[in-house]
């Protein structure tokens, strides 16, 4: 049973939490309550089952901890579980004042049973035991030992909602962003909607704007995200070269036709959801002429932009083009792109995802490594100094092909998904998928200090098999996990 104290210093009294009757999505609980009955310790006590007396609470007891604040984190044993609670303290005259008893339930949807779906641990860990994991695929936090703390609980409007989830993750405000479908929504540790894009199709010229891929709330507290514009192009009938962008009312080209194709916007938002800044790929399109010219194969008429980087200190925004094996780093607020760099002309990635600049100012991304069937990881290069020079690489990191894991589905080409994020002293945490299924944490010496994957069962065979998903995401300490629980709070 674990659990931790966390200092006194909020300021505003929280209610009773849980309150009576209260079921939760989590393991890993923020319980509160009033400290005006005295001003010494106060023991939380926690119980099995739905106890009504004494004798019954005393025998199921389960946890009893002493905390000098009105906020303790604790963690009960299962999910699908009732279970009862109290606080008590002493008063000034020196008699104990107990509070009544409190019910509550800990959730369950399938997706958090391990009878069904789980993660397997193949390198456990001692640095990063007290991290914790996002599983999109099942939209599951689990612990690094393999044990689902907290699930994505079905909101009113997303009752039965089959969506996928992708790209859920802990901002740096202590809260959690995902993409639910086109849906981009900002949620606390709770389950409360703090968020959701406008969506009014503002920069789209639709009704919609498509979210995808991408959501994040950046460090000044806006929101940044990808979303979708379907542009008119002409296609040539062979489909040998890339479209052209067709004027307003244009008619086709010769041995052509005009067919809608996608591009990526890239859209910020305030706290009250107005767009403060944009950006659309097609613009850049417009300007490019190599995509104009150069013959190739049909598969990149869709560019597949699929993550983004803002970095406010360099003052750009790189974007991953994964069909074309390319990351631009755009000036931001002007929206000029200042570089291309091209991981085929390189020799560094292809098809990757993920790009992300680290805390040295260098660039990494998860490298699909597509081009040649290679192995994937994760490649971190240094962008070069002056105009012309090449990038320099400084880092791999990747598994050896022994421990790739092949998942349900696996394909053999156009291998889709996989995410980078770097931890403290050149550690990187990653994901991959299809047709991949592995997780793992490694030093840049290349040591493996975890490693995992997530699997299902397969109720007609009963065997486990392994699973891909789209982004993984990592909370590195429990500390952080209790920071966006009270803040949630708040």
């Amino acid at each position: 049973m674990l659990l931790s104290l966390l200092a006194g210093f909020y300021g505003r009294a929280l209610p009773v939490f849980p309150a009576e009757g209260s079921n939760l999505h989590y393991r890993i609980i923020g319980f509160s309550f009033p400290s005006s009955v005295s001003n010494g310790p106060h023991v939380v006590e926690i119980a099995a089952g739905f106890c009504t007396t004494e004798e019954a609470f005393n025998h199921n007891k389960i946890l009893s901890r002493t905390t000098t604040t009105d906020r303790i984190t604790a963690e009960v044993p299962a999910f699908g579980a009732t279970y009862t609670w109290r606080y008590k303290s002493t008063a000034a005259d020196g008699k104990e004042v107990k509070s009544k008893w409190f019910h509550f339930k800990t959730a369950y949807l399938p997706c958090i049973d391990t009878n069904l779906t789980k993660l397997r641990i193949l390198t456990a860990t001692g640095t990063y035991g007290d991290a914790f994991v996002f599983s999109d695929h099942n939209s599951v936090l689990y612990s690094t030992d393999g044990q689902p703390v907290w699930f994505l609980p079905e909101f009113d409007n997303f009752k039965g909602n089959t969506d996928v989830t992708r790209d859920i993750k802990m901002t740096t405000q202590g809260t959690i962003t995902l993409l639910r479908g086109t849906k981009a929504l900002e949620i606390s540790y709770d389950g409360k909607i703090l968020w959701h894009g406008p969506d009014g199709g503002e920069v789209s010229g639709a009704t919609t704007e498509r979210y995808h891929h991408e959501f994040t709330r950046l460090r000044n507290g806006h929101y940044m995200v990808m979303g979708t514009e379907m542009v008119p192009c002409n296609i040539t009938g062979l489909g040998d070269r890339m479209p052209e962008i067709a004027g307003v009312g244009q008619l086709p080209l010769p041995g052509s036709k005009i067919e809608a194709l996608p591009f990526t916007t890239i859209l910020e938002y305030d706290a009250a959801g107005k767009l403060v800044w944009h950006w659309k790929m097609s613009d850049f399109y417009r300007m490019t002429d190599i995509y104009k010219k150069v013959l190739i194969d049909p598969m990149y008429r869709d560019l597949h932009e699929n993550s983004f980087c803002f970095d406010a200190g360099k003052g750009a925004l790189y974007i991953s083009l994964r069909n074309t094996s390319q990351v631009l780093k755009i000036a931001y607020p002007s929206g000029e792109v200042i570089a291309v760099h091209d991981g085929k002309v390189y020799g560094l990635f292809c098809y990757q995802h993920a790009v992300r600049v680290a805390a040295d100012g260098s660039v990494y991304l998860f490298n699909n490594n597509d081009c040649l069937q290679q192995t994937p990881g994760v490649t971190m290069f240094r962008e070069p100094y002056l105009s012309g020079s090449l990038p320099v690489p400084i880092a791999r990191y990747e598994l050896p092909a022994a421990l790739l894991v092949k998942g349900i589905g696996a394909a053999n080409e156009a291998r889709p998904g996989g995410n980078a994020v770097e931890l403290l002293g050149g550690v990187m945490f990653s994901s991959m998928c299809e047709p991949f299924a592995n997780m793992f944490i490694m030093g840049q010496d290349q040591s493996l200090l975890w490693h995992a994957y997530l699997a299902q069962k397969d109720t007609a065979t009963g065997q486990w098999k392994p699973v891909c998903q789209y982004r993984a995401s990592i909370i590195t300490n429990r500390a952080a996990l209790e920071n966006m629980i009270w803040k949630g709070r708040k």
